[in-house]
Order: structure tokens, then sequence, then C-alpha cells
């Protein structure tokens, strides 16, 4: 047996652990027939499927305990049931009607998992702390082993990190931001280290992201929070923490910019765009009006790539900063490609409008298939209107329990989920499957905090 404090304190941090470390654990299924020749099942699916048949099956359905339960729960298990029936009847129709199912099982299984994990963690009553301390240590870890990734591994954290995307690692971190330095303010001596350890860690990591919005968010929302959650209310002290973070943000920049190699300062470059084009008054990632016509062109398939590659090295000798502004913009319009050819896809008819395309990806000229960088689009794509709605439900209903009931924690919920939907605006990570798990691990221990397991209210 195992005891009944390991069980409720030590166990649930682990198993958190290993679920979000794991996400990028796959096992290669091969197949035939699709656009590429096999799926990926991760690890942590397994973990979370594992439980979730016990927790939730078994526990809630087969036992009946959903009654006693409470609303959040049954309204998770209810559009759970709908989203099913909903998903795998288009399926079943596609299927029969010779349509496309590019890229159609990851996030409907995302968001089939991400509601068990909160209906687990609920049935298994986990403590809200020991989710927090879960989703910490996997953060802890993630950091650390960029770190090894950046100096023993392949030397780049930008499109190797250990979430597989620079910008979902980036995004993770984020919304860990609020709660790290709450729970540093707040509990023991040691899990102050921890947290604040990992704070620390941050700014150079996020710096070599070359996450253009991932950094100026990491040091707004590190002031923002330190301001709401610090213990001293004198303002003196505050203003002081808050020097300290630009402080030692900037020295950071500037150490890197200065005696860090070409790639370092390119990354740190892009890292600080936002703050360098407000300081210098420039439009982000400005460049001449005609290479973005020409790279519009690229992305249409009208122009040669290696001529406006060309274009594009010429001005970028110039200077780093230019160069580094060049391939951002280049980014961008690429990103307003793929959103444009998958709004392409959705309007098509009005079936596609309300139901769904059935696709999650859109193909694209240069980059082949794409998935939405824009987390409306991701799931309007392959569920119209009607499947968005119920994923969203699914997603959002913690977040709108916790503002109506939990008064008290609104700032604590409040800046994880403006942040993911700030980022995901530009970037495919709502559909991502460790931001969808950490999402609903975070505001399943947001929602069910007591009052008596911190030491003050928010």
């Amino acid at each position: 047996m195992i005891p009944e404090k390991m069980w409720k304190n030590i166990l649930p941090i682990v198993v958190i652990g290993l679920v979000i470390l794991s996400a990028q654990v796959r096992i290669r299924i091969p197949h035939a027939g699709g656009i590429t020749t096999h799926s990926n099942l991760f690890v942590s699916e397994l973990l979370v499927l594992g439980i979730g048949f016990y927790a939730v099956f078994i526990n809630l359905v087969v036992r009946k305990k959903i009654k006693s339960s409470d609303n959040v729960a049954k309204c998770i298990l209810l559009f759970l049931g709908i989203f099913c029936v909903y998903f795998f009847l288009s399926m079943m129709i596609r299927i029969l009607t010779g349509g496309s199912l590019a890229g159609s099982v990851y996030l409907p299984r995302i968001i089939i998992e991400a509601a068990i994990i909160f209906l687990s963690l609920k049935s298994l009553d986990i403590e809200a702390m020991s989710a927090f301390k879960g989703l910490i240590v996997a953060g802890l870890g993630a950091s650390i082993l960029q770190l090894f990734v950046l100096f023993r591994g392949s030397g780049v954290i930008r499109g190797s990190a250990v979430f597989g995307n620079s910008n979902v690692y980036v995004l993770y971190m984020l919304m860990l931001v609020p709660i790290l330095v709450y729970m540093a303010m707040r509990l023991d001596k040691w899990w102050k280290v921890v947290n604040l350890f990992s704070l620390v860690l941050q700014v150079p990591i996020f710096l070599l992201s070359g996450s253009r919005i991932g950094f100026t968010l990491l040091v707004i929302l590190s002031i923002v929070s330190f301001w709401l959650y610090y213990p001293n209310k004198a303002v003196k002290r505050r203003m002081v923490v808050v020097g300290s973070i630009l402080l030692y943000s900037l020295l950071v920049t500037v150490f890197f910019l200065n005696f860090g190699n070409s790639m370092i300062r390119n990354n740190t470059t892009r890292s600080i765009a936002i703050p360098n084009n407000v300081l210098y008054r420039v439009t982000a990632g400005q460049v001449n009006a005609l290479d973005i016509v020409r790279f519009t062109e690229l992305s249409q398939g009208l122009v040669d790539e290696g001529e406006c590659m060309e274009e594009a090295i010429d001005i970028s000798e110039k200077t780093e900063e230019e160069f580094a502004r060049y391939t951002a913009e280049l980014s961008n319009i690429y990103r307003a490609d793929w959103n444009r050819n998958a709004m392409d896809l959705i309007v098509r008819s009005p079936a596609t409008i309300i139901f769904g395309s059935g696709v999650a990806v859109a193909q694209t000229y240069v980059h082949g298939y794409q998935s939405p960088h824009n987390f409306l689009l991701q799931y309007l794509l392959p569920f119209g209107i009607i499947g968005t709605l119920i994923c969203f439900i699914i997603l959002f209903a913690p977040l709108i329990a916790t503002l109506r009931v939990k008064k008290y924690r609104k700032s604590l919920i409040i800046l994880p989920y403006a942040t993911v939907l700030l980022v995901s605006w530009n970037q495919p990570l709502l559909g991502n499957m460790i931001i969808c798990f950490a999402l609903m691990i975070f505001s399943y221990a947001v929602y069910t905090l007591e009052r008596n397991e911190i030491k003050e209210d928010i």
C-alpha cells in the first residue's frame, strides 16, 4: 500500500511532472494514405489514458460519482461526451464521402485528453498545491534540459527545444510565472529557492529562444506578479524589486549582444524586437515595402525563392539587426499566407463554416501542409463553429467558474489564460498537447485552491 501522505503529496507531483516532460517522447506508428508515413503516439497520452480509465470511466461514470461532483466537472464530462460523438460522426461522414482527413486526429485527441486530465484530478481529489508543484517541477526540469541542449547539445535552443518547439517552452514557462512568484513569496524556503531559481533561469533562455514576444512578456509578467503578490505593501520595496528585474534583464541582454557569437546576437535581437522597436519608434520587423511584396509573391509561388533570398541577403549584409528584422518579417508573411489558406478552406461552403472541413492543416506553396497560426482558425478549420464552441467550453469552463465563484483568485487565473490567448493569436499553441494539458492542470489547481493552503488570499 502507498502511504497516504505520499499519495496525497509526492506521487501527484511526480506523475504530473512526467505527463508534461514525456509529451515529446513518442511511439511512431507506420501507416499509409496520409500526408506522412506514420503517426505519433506520445507517452504522456498513455499515462493520461491509463489514469483516466480508472479515474474517469470507472470512478465517475461506472460508479456514478459524477453525481456528487461540482458543476464544472459535470459540464466538462457532458461536453466531452458530446465532442466524442461529434468527432466520430464527422469522421465517419468524411470517410464515407472520400473527404480529406489530413492531420485530423491530433487536435481531437488533445481536447479529449485535456478533459480527462481535469476530470481525473477532480476524481482523485488531488490537492491544488501538488498540482502546482508538479507543473513547477516539470518547468524546472525543462529549463535545465534547455541549458544542457545549449551548452552540451546542438548549441541552439530555437528550433531544437526540449518541448519540440521553443515557442511551446516559452509559453509554458510564461503560464507559470504568476504562480512561481506567488509561491515564492508565501511558501517554505525550499520552494522559495526553487521558484526564484526557475525565474532567474528564464531570462537567458528566453533571449536565446528568439521569441519576439516571449522575453517582453516574461519581464512584464514578472513585474506584474511581484507587484501583486509581494507580501510587503510598501511601494518603495516593490519598486526595488521592479528595478532589480529590469536591471538583471538589461545586463543579460547587453552581455549577449556584446560577447555572444552571431547566432546568439541574432536570437537576442529577435527577442528584444518589441522594446527595441518602441525605443526607436519603428514598426516591428520593418523592411522595404518592395521587399514585402516580393516575399508575398514568394509565399504564393509567383516568384523564385532563390531570387527573393538574394535580395534578402543583399540587405541583411548591412547589419545583424536588419537581418533579424528581415527574417522576422518573412516569418510574419508566411504565417499570414498560411492563415489565409486556412480561411479559404473554412469559408468554402456553409457546411465547412458550421461543421468544419475535417482537416487540421492547409496546403501551402512553400512549406507544404501547415497548421493555421491563429487559435480561432486552428479550431474552426477542422471543427467548424459547432465543434469550436464545444472545445472552448471544455478548455474555458474552469476559468469561467473560477471568475464567478472564486473571486479572490482572479489574477492568478486571468494572467495565464490571457497570456495563452495572446501568444496563440499568432502561433498554433492552443492546440499544442503540452499547453492544453498544462492549462487544464493549472485551471484545476486554481479552481480547487483552498484558502487554508496558502498564507494569504489573492
